[in-house]
């Protein structure tokens, strides 16, 4: 299992981006992500990054 907290904000959203956009395949996360706005997956990548 990787963590999300503690990672640089940076990676986590093109990380995000990557699900949203089918550059990263996935299960369930390409879904979730489609329902994100760019300015929310900014926010859950600012939040998961700040923490340790």
């Amino acid at each position: 299992m990787v963590r999300l907290a503690g990672l640089p904000e940076d990676y986590i959203l093109s990380q995000l981006m990557a699900f949203r956009n089918g550059q990263r395949q996935a299960t369930i996360m390409h879904q979730i992500t489609k329902g994100y706005s760019q300015e929310q997956l900014e926010t859950l990548a600012k939040y998961f990054g700040s923490k340790k």
